[in-house]
């Protein structure tokens, strides 16, 4: 039997409600400005029509001659300028607007369910995952591991400084990552990744807070 089949765990439903609120928590929270790139086209050069002497040289009849030339067509530059994106209601977006990363984790610690908003950092994908990994693995939010009482305990010298390394190198010590709790009993975590650690676990605290309200709902229903 396997050592995990008596955990409760996380429900793809629950999981996907905390994704829904943490997505809306972070629009809410309207964190960097949402570039869109756009190309034009800048003429920066005389106009084709403009016509210049070459040379002179002497024609059949002895005439003399000017050869002209059409001057080429300037090249086209690319260059990328910056606009701010527009919201449904034509207003710009508070500054600071970041999509984000978004990874649960039942108990066993494998991958439940996982959000990229649009303009999330690519490379924060595996670290949102780490995070719900880490925070459900140890029970604990990620951020413990950096500040608080017990981030001493981390640092170079500490006793649990190298932690990082277990796991293969999945467990991660950056906040972002929280426990999902139920009755007491870490039933998942979820991860959150793009923003600063505080920011990424503000949107990640959303999502716990969603499924609670959710179990509230259905009267301690099984996840």
């Amino acid at each position: 039997m396997s050592a995990t089949n008596n955990l409760p765990t996380l429900s793809l439903e629950a999981a996907k409600i905390a994704s829904e609120a943490a997505q809306e928590k972070a629009r809410e929270m309207g964190i960097g400005t949402l570039l869109l790139a756009c190309l034009f086209i800048k003429e920066n050069s005389p106009t084709p029509t403009q016509k210049l002497p070459l040379k002179k040289w002497r024609g059949k009849n002895n005439e003399a001659t000017t050869q002209v030339y059409q001057k080429p067509k300037p090249k086209k530059s690319l260059s990328i300028p910056i606009i701010p994106q527009k919201s449904k209601t034509n207003k710009t977006p508070p500054p600071n607007h970041t999509d984000f990363n978004i990874a649960l984790v039942d108990t066993t610690l494998t991958l439940l369910h996982f959000t990229r908003m649009p303009h999330a950092k690519l490379t924060s994908i595996a670290i949102a995952q780490d995070k719900a990994f880490t925070a459900a693995g140890h029970r604990a939010p990620t951020s413990m591991y950096t500040t608080g009482a017990t981030a001493k305990n981390f640092l170079p010298g500490g006793p649990g400084f190298g932690i990082f390394n277990s796991n293969g190198g999945r467990f991660c010590v950056i906040g972002g990552g929280l426990p999902i709790e139920v009755g007491g009993r870490v039933v998942g975590g979820i991860g959150v990744s793009t923003g600063t650690p505080a920011q990424d676990e503000e949107v990640a605290r959303a999502g716990v807070e969603a499924v609670g309200r959710w179990v509230g709902r259905r009267e301690g229903a099984k996840l």
